[in-house]
């Protein structure tokens, strides 16, 4: 059976889209469509790498779509704005068999628990000062760093990380 998804002709004026480098772009339109009726992205980097023709990492996609992307199981990744944009605001009331099916699924993964969205809010209601923003910046540097030239599994290079993160601009 055909997938077919609303899209949001406005993505490309959103910062955080626009900001992307064109792999990085394309892997969001990819998760988008991969994923199933409830934003449920069974994940497998190899074949999103397959597809998209890239080589990136969980560490690197995880870095990237943190503050869209929801891990909730090992191997499986929740798009927690994907279900009211597909069905709309009030979708948790709806009759529609897709959106009840797609509940069903949320509801098993406990993503709804008591007819309410249980996801874990992951940052602070309290924006971070310039300073903080900077030093938490060095931090994640400092954390993605390689500290010998040989490059260990898993680490980025200081050059790979301003890439990815500042798409090349930095």
């Amino acid at each position: 059976m055909a997938t077919k998804r609303f899209t949001d002709a406005e993505k490309w004026k959103d910062p955080f889209f626009e900001n992307l480098n064109n792999n990085f772009k394309l892997i969001w339109l990819y998760l988008l469509d991969d994923c199933d009726n409830a934003g449920i992205w069974n994940k497998s980097i190899k074949r999103l790498n397959f597809h998209c023709n890239t080589s990136v990492t969980e560490e690197e996609l995880y870095t990237i779509f943190k503050k869209r992307l929801q891990p909730i199981t090992e191997h499986k990744w929740f798009i927690p704005k994907f279900m009211e944009f597909q069905y709309g605001v009030d979708w948790i009331n709806s009759n529609n068999k897709a959106v009840i099916s797609a509940y069903k699924k949320l509801e098993q993964l406990n993503i709804i628990v008591d007819n309410t969205l249980s996801i874990p809010y992951q940052y602070p209601i309290d924006t971070l000062k310039d300073k903080d923003k900077e030093l938490e910046e060095d931090t994640v540097k400092d954390k993605f760093k390689v500290k010998d030239t040989s490059k260990v599994k898993g680490q980025l290079t200081e050059e790979e990380y301003n890439k990815i993160m500042y798409n090349g601009k930095r």
